[in-house]
């Protein structure tokens, strides 16, 4: 499966080790963009993950950011969709305009 995580905080950085861990396809994308390394403290250890790169098409995203950063990943996400032509992406775009 092809997972994208957007805020690799707390949540978001255990959510991305452990679905890593279970040989996913992770990619993660934090405030300064995308994200190659991240330490990680599981229960007795810390380990050093290294993601995926970027890619055009995922079957899962996660947003795991904090409320009051939700405006700029929305409008990021919305900025993504806008260069996409297909159909799903036009609709989800329009969807979004009505918010």
């Amino acid at each position: 499966m092809k997972v994208l995580i957007i805020g690799p905080g707390g949540v978001g950085g255990y959510l991305a080790y452990k679905l890593k861990k279970c040989s996913n396809y992770v990619s993660v994308i934090g405030s300064r963009g995308s994200v190659k390394k991240l330490k990680i403290k599981d229960v007795d250890k810390t380990q050093e993950v290294e993601f995926d790169p970027l890619i055009e098409k995922y079957d899962v995203v996660f947003v795991t950011v904090k409320s009051y950063h939700l405006n700029e990943v929305i409008e990021t996400i919305q900025k993504i969709f806008k260069k996409c032509n297909c159909s799903t992406c036009f609709k989800r775009n329009r969807a979004f305009r009505k918010i």
